[in-house]
């Protein structure tokens, strides 16, 4: 009988553990970004960012831009990263932002992911101090590489909301499979 009070026990504290780091997880309400502002207020918004977004065919509200790998690419907002049906037609058309994650400027975590096969193909090029830019909000955010690391798919502590800007980017690894994650973690640095 006690043994089957201590299973149960343990069990207990298992899913309320569970349960407490995916509630971490969740970041707090921050500004949406799926209504994008109306054409009267592009006015007020720099003009300078808007047109270097274009000319990298970039989008000035949300994108990626990753000079050595000649990446470019439209991200799509706050997709939860473990339902796979929240993120997949994102990912056939570029990149996902978890909804576990925060944005640039607001001093946390920021959690990008694509396939490997397409955009992120290259990641496992970039080394430290390789230079990766977002756009958000009309606003242009550099980050410089630090680190890259090789994961289990079921690791999920780097995701922990880490209280300093912070960027991370995900692809399976190796390429054209599902074994492993490949992480690029990159930093704020002072913009050009």
């Amino acid at each position: 009988m006690l043994r089957r009070i201590i299973k149960y026990f343990g069990l207990f504290v298992s899913v309320i553990s569970f349960s407490l780091l995916l509630i971490s997880l969740i970041p707090p309400k921050v500004k949406s970004i799926d209504n994008p502002p109306g054409p009267e207020s592009v006015i007020d918004e720099p003009l300078e960012t808007i047109a270097e977004a274009q000319e990298f065919n970039a989008d000035a509200y949300f994108s990626i831009m990753i000079p050595k790998l000649g990446i470019s690419a439209k991200i799509t907002p706050n997709l939860n990263p473990l339902k796979e049906e929240d993120y997949a037609d994102a990912l056939k058309e570029g990149i996902a932002h978890g909804s576990t994650s925060f944005y640039p400027g607001q001093n946390n975590s920021i959690f990008l992911f694509a396939h490997n096969s397409d955009l992120f193909y290259h990641l496992k090029d970039l080394v430290a101090g390789d230079e990766i830019i977002l756009f958000y909000h009309y606003q242009k955010y550099f980050y410089e590489v630090a680190e890259t690391m090789i994961v289990e798919p079921d690791d999920l502590a780097w995701l922990i909301p880490a209280h300093t800007e912070k960027l991370i980017l995900q692809t399976c690894y190796p390429p054209g499979t599902r074994q492993k994650r490949l992480l690029v973690i990159g930093y704020p640095i002072d913009s050009h």
